[in-house]
C-alpha cells in the first residue's frame, strides 16, 4: 500500500506517484516486516501553503457572482476561466441557460478553478434558500397585487378591457 503525503490519500497501486495531487507515494508497508506491519503516515509540517488540489477560492462568491451577475460570466472570471467567462459575457449566459446551469452546479456539483483545484463544498445553504425562494414569493406578490389593481381599476372605470 501507498501513501501520499500531499493529500494525505492511501493507493493500493505501486505507480509511484499519487493520481490525484501528482506528489511522490511512500511505501507504508516496512520491507524487512515480516508481519506488514505499517508504518505511520508521513505527513509534512503545515507549511502555510494550501495543498494543490484545495482552492482558496470560496464556493459562496461563486454561488453570489453567479446568481446575481452570471449573464456577464463574472463567476467564470473569478474562477480564472478567462475564454468561458469571455463566451458567456457575449452569449448573455447562454441568454441565461448556460448561467442557470452553472448556478445548479455551483450548489450542488463538482466545482473547479481554472488549475482544475477543487472549490471546497461548503457554502451557506440558507442564503441559496433565500436566493432561490425569494423571487418566487415576489413573483406571486407581484401577480396577486397586479391581480387586485386590475380589478380596482375596472370597477372604477379607468381600465376598459373593450
Amino acid at each position: 500500500m501507498m501513501y501520499c503525503p500531499n493529500c494525505a490519500t492511501f493507493h493500493m497501486d505501486d505507480v509511484g506517484v499519487c493520481p490525484a495531487c501528482g506528489g511522490d507515494l511512500v511505501s507504508t508497508i516496512k520491507d524487512h516486516d515480516a508481519f506488514g506491519e505499517m508504518d505511520p503516515p508521513r505527513v509534512p509540517a503545515y507549511s502555510g501553503i494550501p495543498s494543490r488540489s484545495i482552492s482558496p477560492k470560496k464556493r459562496n462568491v461563486v454561488i453570489l457572482l453567479c446568481y446575481f451577475l452570471g449573464m456577464f460570466g463574472v463567476h467564470r472570471f473569478y474562477l480564472g476561466k478567462i475564454l468561458s467567462g469571455v463566451f458567456m459575457a457575449l452569449t448573455l449566459g447562454g441568454l441565461t441557460v448556460w448561467q442557470f446551469i452553472d448556478f445548479v452546479l455551483a450548489i450542488n456539483g463538482p466545482l473547479t478553478d481554472s488549475q482544475g483545484r477543487a472549490i471546497g463544498k461548503e457554502y451557506n445553504v440558507r442564503m441559496v434558500h433565500i436566493l432561490v425562494v425569494a423571487p418566487l414569493v415576489l413573483l406571486v406578490v407581484g401577480v396577486i397585487v397586479l391581480f387586485f389593481l386590475a380589478r380596482y381599476l375596472f370597477q372604477q372605470g379607468m381600465l376598459n378591457l373593450d
